[in-house]
């Protein structure tokens, strides 16, 4: 099993250095920039938000293509998926097009905006500002996001490598696996994204710790747009 992994890394290494190296240098700003410039970076529509939206957006395209390509439905779910993601990332260009929310949406919307995973059943909040707590925290968006992306980056590939049967339906259905030598780096980001949290130190302006979230989605667009290239290229062979 050691050797499957090795000719995994071996046919992904360059995703995987791609991976780590942008992993390092957008964590490496809580090392090398200001206070004031990590505040910034966690505003509304600035570097990692915009950064976001635009590779998820490219991601969706690159799955699209694959599917055209692989006739793989699986990829035409990814490509919708990633579409999805990079509208809610810019509340479906709100601020850039400076259009109103409708009143409908607004009194449900915890900030006010036009997107679903600001909604108060799927937010981190309730209205009063309060953190959730216990089984309410089950609908959040971002646990469900973390759950998805953990599941399909880390849990489906070991489970697929190591159990035949997992292994035949993946096969049978033709289910993309991501490679776990690319998928490990959502868990690597997770990891490192706590450490901070929980680590930083205290008494700093609320967007200083939460521009690691930030950080965290944008990674996680990127990790994604490194497995959409990989299902594109003939060596994955899906």
């Amino acid at each position: 099993m050691f050797k499957k992994y090795y000719d995994e890394y071996w046919k992904t290494r360059k995703y995987v250095f791609s991976s780590f190296l942008v992993v390092f240098l957008s964590y490496s700003v809580y090392i090398f920039c200001s206070d004031e410039t990590i505040v910034k970076f966690n505003n509304e529509d600035q570097f990692f938000e915009i950064g976001t939206a635009v590779l998820f957006l490219i991601d969706s395209i690159i799955f699209l293509i694959s599917y055209k390509k692989r006739k793989n439905i699986f990829l035409l779910i990814f490509s919708i998926l990633m579409f999805l993601g990079a509208g809610e990332e810019l509340s479906w260009g709100q601020v850039l097009l400076n259009y109103k929310t409708p009143e409908s949406i607004k009194s449900i919307n915890v900030q006010g905006e036009f997107n679903l995973h600001n909604i108060e059943i799927f937010n981190s909040d309730n209205f009063n500002k309060t953190h959730k707590k216990g089984i309410s925290r089950l609908l959040e968006m971002n646990f469900l996001f973390r759950i998805f992306i953990m599941t399909y980056g880390i849990i489906f590939p070991l489970l697929i490598n190591h159990f035949s049967f997992f292994r035949y339906k993946a096969e049978k259905y033709r289910f993309p696996v991501a490679p776990l030598s690319i998928g490990i780096f959502f868990l690597f980001s997770w990891l490192i994204m706590e450490g901070l949290i929980k680590y930083l130190p205290r008494g700093k302006n609320e967007l200083y710790y939460s521009s690691t979230v930030e950080i965290f989605e944008f990674l996680t667009s990127y990790i994604f747009l490194n497995i959409s290239v990989w299902f594109i290229s003939d060596e994955s062979k899906i």
